[in-house]
């Protein structure tokens, strides 16, 4: 009896025994198992972060490149147009005069300026006849030319039709406006004086190499300047003369 009761004792303290060994070689695999849910936990913000870079980022604003051309387009149309408004700003007065300057100072020759009033070039012609002797005292006027230019267009009005065809062929209207006002004078008043005075009418002009000659065969010789630009009142003769008559 005594025996049966030891062995079973013994048999429950092995078993006790048994159990604890089982409880503490488990205990680790419960642990080992921690760190694969740590490194999970880690993994999973990185694996996030990644996920995230792929998505735009709210605040960054896509190019516009149809935006782009446009104000690229726009940014050349505006060039184009200071390049024109600086075309329009070209001081052609200056250019013409200093054009002029170089071709007197080749020739030898000095300018006589005259008033730009609608007489120019009667003035210029009258100043012409002065110096080359072709007027006397009497004739020393501009209203007294421009009466003389217009009785010979009168006269000889088949030579000087053809050219008046814009004035409506009244030809009395014409001449009546050339003796008794300061219309402007041109080709043909220029004709009339190379028929009355047997000359020959030299004309410089900046943008001409040689000069513009009316009736070539003329004994005398007037020489004008015509400006287009540079007096502001618009195209203007003044007479022209060598250096040697001062």
């Amino acid at each position: 009896m005594m025996m049966e009761l030891q062995r079973k004792h013994e048999d429950e303290r092995y078993n006790f025994h048994v159990e604890n060994e089982r409880d503490i070689t488990e205990v680790p695999e419960a642990n080992e198992s921690e760190p694969e849910i740590s490194k999970q936990e880690s993994e999973t913000p990185k694996a996030k972060t990644e996920v995230q870079t792929n998505v735009p980022t709210p605040g960054k604003k896509r190019r516009n490149r149809q935006k782009e051309r446009l104000a690229k387009r726009e940014a050349e149309i505006a060039r184009i147009k200071q390049e024109a408004l600086q075309e329009t700003t070209i001081d052609y007065g200056k250019i013409e005069r200093d054009q002029i300057d170089m071709k007197l100072a080749k020739l030898q020759m000095k300018e006589h300026d005259v008033k730009p009033d609608g007489h120019c070039l009667f003035a210029s012609i009258l100043h012409q006849l002065q110096i080359n002797d072709l007027v006397n005292e009497t004739n020393d006027d501009i209203y007294k030319l421009r009466g003389l230019i217009g009785d010979h267009i009168l006269a000889n009005k088949d030579d000087f039709l053809p050219y008046l065809i814009d004035e409506g062929d009244d030809i009395n209207s014409y001449v009546k406006s050339i003796k008794e006002t300061a219309k402007w004078g041109g080709d043909v008043e220029i004709m009339a004086v190379c028929q009355l005075y047997d000359c020959q009418v030299c004309i410089m002009m900046s943008e001409q190499q040689d000069p513009i000659v009316f009736n070539d065969k003329g004994k005398n010789v007037i020489n004008l300047v015509y400006f287009k630009h540079y007096y502001s009142l618009g195209e203007h003769y003044n007479s022209i003369y060598n250096d040697a008559r001062d």
